[in-house]
């Protein structure tokens, strides 16, 4: 996750700049190559964390997390489009900054995701002994 933190709003910066100031579409690609990444490097030890704190209910997280992917996926679209008269260089860096801040909530869980987990623990083994969640 300390990876990404930086990639996300270094690769859209690049993209929103370098699309402003005209450079070559090599410079683009790079900045797109560069958003992909950290989306896979961010996401995977999430997925992990998630799988490894709920395991008895692996199914269900795996729904909630592509669930939230793809609302995000989904909302960048339609965030971006309404402002691209602002000019690429501002529309490209101010959702680089929200990454950044939604990136950061990793550390969050680390400051508080053992006592999250700790709180919520008779409630997850009455899901796990009911079934309740659809098994």
């Amino acid at each position: 996750m300390v990876v990404s933190l930086p990639l996300c709003p270094a690769s859209l910066t690049l993209w929103g700049v370098g699309a402003s100031k005209g450079i070559s579409w090599v410079g683009l690609v790079f900045g797109m190559g560069i958003i992909s990444c950290s989306t896979g490097i961010g996401s995977s030890p999430s997925i992990n964390y998630a799988l490894d704190s709920y395991k008895d209910m692996s199914g269900e997280v795996m729904m909630a997390v592509i669930l939230v992917r793809n609302t995000l996926s989904f909302a960048i679209g339609y965030g971006i489009t309404p402002r691209l008269h602002m000019g690429y260089q501002n529309t490209f860096i101010s959702p680089g900054f929200v990454g950044l801040a939604i990136t950061m909530t990793f550390l969050v869980a680390i400051k508080w995701g053992k006592s999250w987990r700790i709180a919520s623990r008779k409630r997850y083994w009455g899901y796990v002994a009911d079934g309740t969640l659809g098994h």
